[in-house]
């Protein structure tokens, strides 16, 4: 299945589900915004965390973004780049790779955070 295919969308909210599944003190709005797409289009995804579970989960196209504490936005290619390990999402952060709206301190203390986010985008199958 084609990354962020709608196939490849249900398969990472079902792999989100079980992640975030337990009460913690986790809260944090995040949108991923994958500029220059291969069909040329800007595509997004919005996670909400709240108590530690995953309270709403979307995505879609374009420019017309939820609001989020933090906004973080790529190429494709780089966020692909992110999965497949050739490079490290803190390293991306402070070499602008990705440019990041939001308070970079607070983003930095919920790597942990993000980087359960992106092992739940390794779904079975999946095509870069």
């Amino acid at each position: 299945m084609k990354f962020l295919s709608k196939e490849w969308l249900e398969g990472h909210q079902a792999l989100l589900q079980a992640e975030f599944s337990k009460k913690s003190r986790v809260k944090t709005k995040l949108v991923e915004i994958y500029e220059d797409c291969p069909d040329g289009k800007t595509r997004w995804i919005y996670y909400s965390l709240k108590d530690g579970l995953l309270e709403e989960f979307k995505s879609d196209e374009g420019n017309d973004l939820p609001e989020a504490t933090f906004r973080c936005y790529g190429k494709y290619e780089s966020y692909v780049k992110v999965l497949t390990g050739e490079i490290s999402p803190k390293a991306s952060l402070m070499d602008g790779t990705f440019t990041l709206e939001g308070n970079m301190m607070k983003a930095l203390a919920m790597l942990g955070v993000y980087n359960r986010i992106s092992k739940c985008k390794d779904v079975k199958g999946t095509v870069y």
